[in-house]
């Protein structure tokens, strides 16, 4: 966002990310929302958490996927010219050519997925901390920074070609860069659409997988939660996404119909009814904590108005406005609660 001052921060209150990828975050010296400054060199960089004391951003520093170059050659048709689609390929290359052996060569570009590669960012001093993933497919992975800010959890799927993927999930100690072992299925696909989010208190954590279900013949997202001491799964949402935790005991989730709170010790499940006094309703969650939930106007709207509720959609209160939708928005510990 242009109109914001550029600046680095020691601790953040708030950390958010623009569709062009820009992080944002409220400094806690003075509580002002700039566009934070001095990020290392990152292709799509993708904010993936805050510490609970705000003083540590973490983000993918890899895409998810790159393409290299190659030169291809295809068989032409046996039957004669005209070849549209080859015409196409000689107009807009011009390496392409066609060879005496009756094949067409070209230039193309191969995908492929590089390993996952992390950014830790120490906002006090400004220093990264890289945490490399040999054999752990980017495009196929998550994260998530534990409240104390010691531990990374990766989720990610083998690059297997079967309709199931094997799914794992690891912890990683950020001081020594142990990595242990929690949880693995082979009963998910993948979806990497929301990072893993922990509870408050660091004893669970969060992931969104998706599955095959054959009554719709499409696939479905799930949320599995997880005992990070054990690797205990302790419950599992099906139809839902997960945004973050209000409580040490709740996950806020987004169903196929409504949104809500499931308690992870009983299983038991909140509906979270919200709707703007213009009667329009919420254009979705964003994230949870502290008791709250981030919720904004919707899509399209200039400025988006961000605000928060209590866990079943009441006590209303105003959070920012932004000229811009954020794609991702992390809390330290307690801000929301000092917003209420």
């Amino acid at each position: 966002m242009d109109t914001l001052p550029r600046r680095t921060v020691a601790r953040a209150l708030l950390a958010v990310q623009t569709y062009d990828l820009s992080v944002l975050v409220a400094d806690a010296a003075d509580g002002a929302l700039v566009t934070l400054d001095g990020l290392p060199p990152m292709p799509d960089p993708r904010l993936l958490g805050l510490s609970g004391d705000g003083t540590l951003l973490l983000l993918s520093a890899t895409k998810t996927i790159v393409y290299e170059p190659r030169r291809a050659v295809m068989r032409l048709p046996a039957t004669p010219p005209p070849w549209p689609y080859v015409e196409e390929i000689l107009a807009r290359d011009p390496t392409a050519r066609i060879e005496p052996d009756h094949t067409l060569t070209f230039s193309s570009a191969i995908g492929r997925m590089p390993d996952l590669r992390l950014c830790l960012l120490d906002l006090p001093t400004g220093e990264p901390r890289w945490l490399e993933f040999p054999q752990v497919p980017a495009g196929r992975s998550l994260a998530g920074l534990s409240p104390d800010g010691g531990t990374v959890a990766i989720a990610w799927a083998s690059e297997d070609e079967d309709e199931f993927s094997t799914v794992s999930v690891d912890l990683v100690d950020v001081a020594s860069g142990t990595r242990r072992h929690l949880w693995t299925s082979s009963t998910y696909m993948w979806s990497s659409t929301h990072p893993i989010s922990w509870s408050p208190d660091g004893r669970r954590l969060a992931a969104t997988l998706s599955w095959f279900d054959d009554e719709s013949d499409d696939d479905w997202d799930t949320v599995i939660v997880l005992d990070t001491a054990t690797g205990e799964l302790l419950q599992r949402a099906d139809f839902s996404a997960q945004y973050g935790w209000p409580s040490a005991a709740e996950v806020c989730l987004h169903g196929r119909e409504s949104d809500y709170v499931l308690n992870v010790e009983t299983g038991a499940t909140t509906p979270i009814t919200f709707r703007w006094l213009d009667n329009q309703s919420s254009g979705g969650i964003i994230t949870a904590a502290d008791g709250r939930i981030v919720m904004r106007r919707g899509f399209n709207h200039a400025p988006s108005a961000y605000l928060h509720t209590d866990t079943t959609g009441g006590d209303i209160r105003p959070l920012l406005t932004s000229q811009e939708d954020f794609v991702a928005m992390f809390t330290a510990a307690g801000f929301l609660g000092l917003s209420a």
